[in-house]
């Protein structure tokens, strides 16, 4: 069993607490960093840092020495993306290019796994055929375009400095603790709703969701 010690940025967000739960449960050892620290899902050790904070990012690394590093933190709400692109582009674009400066300034050997988004395909999944890797990216909304050159500067940082990394695009998931913001828990919640009596019809999510 390969184990050591990883880092999840964005810790304490939706997914952030099933990836400690499970990497702990294979024998490794789990530090995170969040740019808030309420721990209210009993995720592991985690030190308040913005990701867009490159002196305490490497700090950080520089001290947990981690053996993989798996990048969560962004902002993935496509309506705040088209109601504030400077901030979406600022936390997943720059956050981005923050963590692999700190890895290339930090001399660190972690592999590096970058959590993209299908949505980067974009116009490429509306052709009617299935997509692979190799179909282009063509990103419609802020949210999505921030995640394509996300990937593109990853690849970079991989070609031009050695940073290990790992890219992933992958489409929709939920499930518990996801917030209601996001369509498939807002229907849920509605379910739920009428089940237990409060209402007595589904109602129809709002345009943000």
């Amino acid at each position: 069993m390969i184990s050591g010690t990883a880092l999840i940025t964005g810790a304490d967000g939706f997914v952030g607490p099933y990836l400690s739960t499970q990497l702990r449960l294979d024998g490794w050892v789990v530090k995170g960093i969040d740019i808030t620290d309420d721990k209210r899902r009993g995720c592991s050790v985690i030190d308040r840092c913005d990701i867009r904070d490159e002196e305490m990012l490497v700090s950080i690394i520089e001290r947990d020495e981690p053996d993989r590093i798996f990048h969560l933190a962004s902002l993935s709400h496509i309506p705040r993306s088209w109601e504030s692109p400077k901030l979406v582009c600022d936390i997943n674009l720059m956050g981005l290019i923050n963590l692999m400066e700190s890895l290339r300034n930090a001399h660190s050997k972690s592999c590096a796994l970058i959590v993209g988004s299908a949505m980067e395909y974009g116009a490429s999944l509306r052709d009617g055929t299935p997509v692979s890797e190799d179909a282009p990216l063509r990103p419609e909304n802020p949210f999505a375009t921030s995640k394509a050159a996300q990937d593109l500067i990853a690849s970079q940082y991989c070609q031009e400095h050695g940073i290990n990394v790992v890219r992933v695009r992958p489409f929709m998931h939920t499930g518990p603790w996801q917030q209601d913001m996001f369509l498939v828990p807002y229907l849920c919640r509605q379910v739920a709703r009428i089940r237990m009596g409060l209402v007595r019809e589904l109602v129809a999510p709002p345009e943000e969701c």
